[in-house]
């Protein structure tokens, strides 16, 4: 009598787990979101110029990210005023050029920190106008946006109130140089 009223109620727990299971499965489970408000997803690279499918480069298989890019906008001529990653990055996340070093970022940190009116960084931009703001790696310069001797220094910023988070995702660093 016990056993067959134990088996019941493990039944019963199964019974509820699949079923639980079944409504997720059918239920959004993402927050409601703005629909008149596309997602924006940028993705930066070092190094890897455009070899990629998506850009010409057929000996390279990449469909997933050929498939983001058929769907998306590719950056096809982005022009900067030196070879650099700074230089580079600086013209990519603020739509000028910039000082031809690679601490430009923190130059213009340095000038809204005096007080001098600068037009905000793309994502600045975005945050400013409800967009969660991301830095997954080394976006800007530094990896994590902060400076410093170990560039883990939060209270040098290289992009001020640009990113909600950070994120590394190998690990953080120990010092500048890996």
């Amino acid at each position: 009598m016990i056993e067959s009223l134990l088996n019941f109620k493990n039944e019963k727990k199964y019974f509820f787990g699949v079923l639980f299971v079944c409504a997720l499965l059918f239920t959004k489970c993402a927050a409601p979101t703005d629909e008149g408000k596309p997602n924006v997803l940028l993705i930066c690279i070092d190094d890897l110029r455009p070899e990629l499918n998506s850009f010409g480069a057929s000996y390279i298989f990449s469909p997933n990210i050929d498939r983001l890019a058929e769907n998306g906008v590719s950056f096809l001529q982005h022009f900067v005023n030196a070879p650099s990653c700074g230089p580079s990055r600086y013209t990519l996340l603020t739509g000028q050029y910039g000082p031809a070093n690679n601490n430009a970022l923190f130059l213009r940190a340095s000038k809204i920190k005096q007080g001098v009116r600068i037009d905000p960084s793309m994502p600045e931009w975005f945050r400013m106008h409800g967009y969660t703001t991301v830095s997954v790696g080394k976006v800007s310069h530094y990896p994590g946006g902060r400076g410093g001797d170990d560039w883990n220094d939060s209270m040098i910023i290289e992009i001020p109130q640009a990113w909600d988070k950070h994120l590394m995702p190998v690990a953080e660093w120990k010092h500048p140089r890996g």
